[in-house]
């Protein structure tokens, strides 16, 4: 890791209102081709975009630039853009919780990708879909407790609530992409 990206990844904990600022200002004017071959530093912004998606406040401008990386994937991890894009729709809760967002703040977001004109994030919001749907082996590495405060605690009652009331619109969606996509 170089030292401009520790430095970042330490702005990003100290301020992550700043850092998203700075990566909306830089990476978020990129066009897919330029995110495509954006590699250097990719790992950590990443990562960054991770930590800030925790924050409520911050979670749909954090999560749109994930699904503006993942849309032009280049790694293979299992934690790339489009990986931690789609475990930010985890039902996970408490400590596992990937964001403090409430499960409505969420789904404007999957929404607005599943409605996107680009194939591409429609197929990256049906891997969220999946996700969403997911009912167990939730975990998490690292969160809010490495940030110098605390994650607002999101129950099992709202990460079921969230399951149910929308279990059949995303199946509904999946289903209706499968017949139109043929996938």
């Amino acid at each position: 890791m170089t030292f401009t990206a520790v430095v970042f990844l330490a702005l990003t904990k100290a301020d992550p209102q700043a850092a998203l600022q700075c990566l909306a200002r830089t990476v978020g004017t990129l066009d897919t081709d330029a995110l495509r071959e954006f590699t250097d530093g990719r790992r950590e912004v990443v990562y960054a975009l991770e930590m800030i998606a925790i924050w409520d406040d911050l979670f749909a401008d954090a999560a749109r630039l994930l699904l503006r990386l993942a849309e032009a994937e280049n790694e293979t991890y299992a934690n790339n853009a489009s990986g931690v894009f789609a475990g930010l729709f985890s039902p996970g809760y408490g400590e596992v919780a990937p964001t403090e967002a409430s499960p409505q703040k969420r789904l404007l977001v999957l929404e607005e990708a599943l409605t996107s004109d680009s194939e591409a994030q429609r197929l990256l919001a049906l891997r969220a879909c999946d996700a969403a749907l997911e009912t167990d082996h939730f975990s998490r590495i690292a969160g809010a407790e490495q940030q110098c405060s605390k994650i607002s605690e999101i129950t099992i009652q709202s990460s079921m609530a969230f399951a149910l009331r929308h279990i059949v619109f995303l199946i509904t969606l999946r289903v209706s992409t499968h017949m139109k996509f043929g996938n």
